[in-house]
């Protein structure tokens, strides 16, 4: 995103219209259910049992799908930008690094499974219903991937490209972004189970997946890793306390703590895919901070 002839009041507009259009679509889950149900107050599990979980799923994912497109709309006729800046600055968008990313992480995350189920002997359960696993299929890779893009283009694209235009530092950017990616996860219920701590990880996260897209010169490698760990939560591991509640192959009934597994992401798992990337595709790390 060229700051070039863009005003505050531009990026200002895009932000509120964004944002507007992502928290209006999603009240209108508890809306329905509260006209329904005549109930004002209620919890997750009410909605889910209301809706039945992929309905419920798909409701969730779909306010993704419309501020997308609000997005992308005001990129192209308020910024009068081409939207394929936002996907990547390099000649053409690499499926291939989309791919590759995907592969790597999904592997590192079977890994990490494999681990929990047969070393740790977590109380892992099969947990296979034909009757709505296909359905969920259906519903994942088409859904959980415009919701993984539409937060991919609005940190990893829109908002880093921005504030390295503001700042003329990317290492600022890196953290601007990450912060705010940490920030959009505050109402997720994880963090009323692990309190605020939990934020931590997220912030983390955001600064992998920036770190990536900064040396990348794109968003394609943070898309497939973030996509696989989406789709990993949804078919195939899920739980009792996290937002995306699914009938996946797995479910993991042990109780919520802050276990290795998140530290082991962070500090071995992140570290040895970013090396990876970088042998592959012979990044410069100095270009984080010209």
């Amino acid at each position: 995103m060229d700051s070039k002839g863009q005003s505050f009041f531009s990026y200002l507009l895009t932000l509120v219209f964004t944002g507007i259009s992502l928290v209006l679509s999603s009240s209108l889950i508890g809306t329905i259910y509260s006209f329904y149900s005549r109930q004002t107050k209620f919890k997750l599990e009410d909605l889910i049992q209301f809706y039945g979980k992929n309905v419920f799923f798909l409701l969730q994912l779909f306010p993704f799908v419309i501020a997308l497109f609000v997005l992308l709309f005001c990129v192209r006729f308020i910024h009068k930008q081409k939207i394929k800046t936002l996907f990547s600055l390099k000649n053409t968008f690499s499926l291939k690094h989309l791919f590759v990313s995907f592969l790597l992480w999904g592997i590192l995350l079977f890994l990490l499974l494999l681990i929990q189920f047969f070393i740790l002997q977590k109380p892992i359960k099969w947990n296979y219903s034909s009757e709505s696993f296909w359905i969920l299929v259906l519903i994942s890779f088409f859904f959980v991937g415009f919701q993984t893009l539409f937060e991919e283009i609005l940190f990893r694209g829109y908002l880093l490209q921005s504030f390295s235009s503001f700042f003329h530092k990317k290492w600022i950017a890196i953290i601007a972004s990450s912060l705010l990616f940490g920030l959009m996860h505050f109402a997720n219920p994880e963090i009323k189970i692990f309190g605020n701590f939990i934020l931590i990880y997220y912030i983390l996260t955001g600064v992998f997946l920036a770190l990536i897209s900064i040396l990348d010169k794109g968003i394609e490698l943070a898309f497939g890793f973030h996509f696989v760990n989406n789709l990993f939560g949804t078919l195939v591991l899920t739980n009792n306390w996290q937002v995306f509640q699914t009938d996946a192959l797995f479910k993991d009934y042990s109780k919520p703590v802050l276990s290795w597994e998140i530290w082991i992401s962070l500090f071995i798992m992140y570290p040895i895919l970013f090396y990876s990337f970088k042998k592959i595709y012979k990044w410069k790390i100095g270009e984080i901070f010209a």
